[in-house]
């Protein structure tokens, strides 16, 4: 192996726009619609002192998440990922959020290309699918041939998505503090503990240059690392911008479609080995690893390869300075953002402050103020 890689390119997180006060009032009257309709068996079943079941909380709170969408549904996925923090039978009742959410309209999509390409789409794509292959909570992807004759998948921010994000992360800190203290949903709790890095990573995805200057790095760490049956797609930078990412479209199954990898007829065994021993190597010897691994990431190709997807969220063991421009948390920098969630996406969180203070009246209209 080689020394001497070229250093990781740093996210930078997005400067999301400020929301005015009557965005913030909409969508704190939609939240709390939908989420005193999803919680209100349970709240009522506490009020009158009667038990509840130890997860009987995760199914409306994954119903509300999935309802109010975008933001919401990010946090839906970092439950469904993390059953070590959450608990199995809350993480698998969040699992249809890890890939979820509504079509954008092809005008808009076809839009976003062509303001990145600087001209008609047609002018880089022989052909360009309407229908999406994915349809996640802040992006969609679509499948495209590009003029040389390779297959792509192309990478879509939903449009005005930085203006919804940026209205839910002014609420979503005192209606989950709402929800932890006064309905007593416990998943609720530690997701008020984890606001301060879930801003932080939401304003990097936002940018998807963020995520071609991650796939393009990690692809040569495998190179020196002699990692042959690990892949990570090629991004097409010429094509790509701050919300368009067109990258290497790779065929193959989820790493869970148990019946479509037994037809493969793939040994697991090298697989596994090199996959674990990527994410090791890199991980202590550069630095870097892949911040969202789940079954939805990892695919397993008709060729016997592996592959990495979704390189939103990058895990870094060292540290970095925290980029000013992101969402200012309305918590001390200074003290709350230490051991919390790296900045790079690490997936795993502490929790370095207390719990905020009791939710009340005031502090939720204190979020709503213009």
């Amino acid at each position: 192996m080689s020394d001497g890689p070229p250093a990781y390119p740093r996210p930078v997180p997005l400067a999301l726009p400020r929301p005015s006060g009557r965005q913030l009032r909409r969508r704190a009257l939609r939240t709390f619609r939908v989420a005193g309709r999803n919680f209100r068996r349970l709240a009522g079943r506490r009020l009158l002192r009667r038990s509840i079941a130890e997860h009987a909380y995760a199914r409306p709170l994954r119903l509300t998440f999935e309802e109010l969408g975008a933001t919401y549904v990010k946090f839906g996925q970092l439950i469904a990922s993390s059953p070590g923090l959450f608990g199995d039978e809350a993480s698998n009742e969040f699992r249809s959020c890890l890939d979820t959410g509504p079509a954008v309209p092809f005008d808009a999509v076809r839009a976003a290309v062509e303001t990145t390409l600087g001209g008609p789409l047609e002018s880089a794509f022989a052909s360009f699918d309407e229908i999406p292959i994915g349809r996640a909570s802040i992006a969609v992807v679509h499948r495209a041939t590009l003029r040389d004759g390779r297959t792509a998948a192309v990478k879509v921010l939903r449009p005005g998505i930085e203006d919804v994000v940026a209205t839910d992360l002014r609420l979503m800190e005192p209606l989950l503090d709402f929800l932890s203290r006064q309905v007593g949903v416990a998943e609720a709790g530690q997701l008020v503990r984890m606001m301060d890095g879930f801003r932080q990573q939401v304003a990097e995805e936002l940018d998807l240059r963020n995520e071609a200057r991650a796939m393009a790095h990690y692809r040569d760490l495998l190179t020196r690392a002699d990692l042959p049956l690990v892949v990570v797609p090629e991004p097409y930078p010429a094509l790509s911008g701050p919300r368009v990412l067109a990258m290497e479209f790779l065929d193959g199954v989820p790493i869970d479609d148990l019946a479509g990898i037994a037809e493969l007829g793939v040994d697991p065994r090298p697989l596994v080995e090199q996959t674990v021993r990527g994410w090791f190597l890199t991980a202590i010897r550069y630095g870097v690893f892949h911040g969202d691994v789940h079954a939805g990431n990892l695919m397993l190709l008709r060729d016997g390869r592996i592959a990495a997807l979704d390189w939103g969220i990058v895990g870094s063991s060292t540290p970095t300075p925290i980029a000013s421009s992101a969402v200012p948390s309305r918590q001390p920098s200074a003290t709350s953002r230490r051991g919390t969630r790296s900045r790079r996406g690490c997936s795993r969180f502490t929790a370095p402050r207390s719990a905020p203070s009791a939710w009340t009246r005031r502090r939720w209209r204190s979020s709503c103020a213009a």
